[in-house]
């Protein structure tokens, strides 16, 4: 016997009946979506919130439409985003801050005064206790009282109205902190185009004329950052030279000479040049204390430009040879002092002889070669 027959025709009957949700046998599905696809819209929803939330953080001021179609784009990635919108930011710096000013000064227009509203919120209250005040009145008043009654309320009304039209203290602090704030973007607006403007204004400095512009590069170091680049290791030389590089471009130096020392030491020999007035030599008074005085500070000047050339040209051509010797000659030193440890005089011998300046090396051969003779 199979389950119809055994079963009543109640439950025979609801056996053979299709069970719907929603709509009917003849009806279209209208189920809807599935639990697991909303659950996932509400996992793609939370996860584009805290993408918006996080883009404002990090990067306020842009907007929520902004930040939208900047994850749209990229398929709601929040650290790509936040590049991209960086990116945005350097690149169109000036433009932002002109649209900001102008955003800020079209919501300053359209933003209705504290002073105003109270003026408006006041006057109904005042004419509200006049209403009241009248009402109150007894009416066996005579018509040269109710005369007066409103000569005086209506006094009472101008006068208070004009006392609330008064501009706050807090008005005139916030009008006087909005200038300040336009006065400042607009010098900051103002910076960011004279430091454009400046850009390559001497030229354009590449990692490439690292020993072009040797000489610049170690007068910066020396007075500037108060190092010495012959004693730094390779790499810290190359970071510190980017960072000369980077204000040569920019034009941010203290000093013009930086940029190119020779034209400036050539300026300066002719500014100085020029000052020396040449000697007459018809003399109305003569004084020989005057006189020798003259020529030695003219002495003077001269022999300290010259120093200045022999010290420049020193720099600039036979630095690196003497820094290259100088190096060589502690590892020297090292070597002599471990051999001298060691036991190995023969070795400390022979290095210490290297050590020694020229003409004393000079002396010491001809000595050895007199006494084996």
């Amino acid at each position: 016997m199979s389950l119809a027959e055994r079963s009543t025709p109640a439950q025979a009957s609801f056996a053979n009946t299709n069970l719907y949700t929603r709509g009917g046998p003849d009806a279209a599905d209208t189920r809807g979506n599935s639990m697991v696809q909303k659950h996932a819209e509400k996992l793609q929803y939370a996860k584009e919130q805290a993408a918006l939330a996080a883009l404002t953080d990090n990067l306020p001021g842009l907007g929520k439409a902004v930040y939208a179609v900047a994850l749209h784009e990229l398929d709601w990635d929040q650290t790509l985003a936040a590049k991209l919108l960086s990116e945005f930011q350097q690149a169109q710096a000036v433009q932002l801050q002109d649209l900001k000013k102008r955003r800020d000064q079209v919501i300053g227009s359209k933003r209705p005064r504290s002073g105003d509203k109270q003026a408006d919120g006041a006057a109904p209250a005042l004419d509200g206790g006049s209403l009241a005040s009248g009402s109150g009145s007894d009416d066996d008043l005579s018509d040269d009282g109710k005369r007066k009654q409103r000569k005086h309320k209506h006094g009472k009304h101008k006068h208070g109205k004009s006392k609330s039209a008064r501009k706050p203290k807090e008005d005139k602090l916030k009008d006087k902190k909005r200038k300040h704030d336009k006065e400042k973007a607009g010098k900051s607006t103002a910076a960011l185009g004279a430091l454009t403007q400046q850009y390559g204004k001497f030229g354009i400095l590449r990692e490439t004329d690292m020993y072009t512009k040797r000489a610049e590069f170690q007068m910066w170091a020396t007075e500037v950052q108060k190092i010495d680049i012959e004693l730094l290791p390779k790499n810290e030389e190359k970071e510190l030279f980017r960072s000369f590089m980077e204000d040569y471009n920019t034009g941010t130096f203290p000093h013009r000479k930086y940029y190119n020392l020779d034209a400036y030491e050539a300026e300066k020999a002719a500014k100085a040049a020029k000052r020396q007035k040449p000697l007459t030599s018809e003399k109305v008074a003569f004084n020989d204390e005057d006189e020798r005085r003259k020529e030695v500070a003219v002495e003077r000047v001269a022999a300290q430009q010259q120093r200045l050339r022999e010290a420049y040209n020193e720099l600039k051509y036979t630095a690196p040879d003497k820094a290259a010797d100088m190096r060589e000659q502690d590892i020297l030193r090292m070597q002599m002092g471990l051999a001298y440890k060691t036991g190995d005089h023969e070795t400390a011998t022979r290095l210490q002889d290297r050590l020694r300046p020229d003409d004393q090396r000079e002396e010491i051969l001809r000595r050895r070669l007199e006494d084996n003779k």
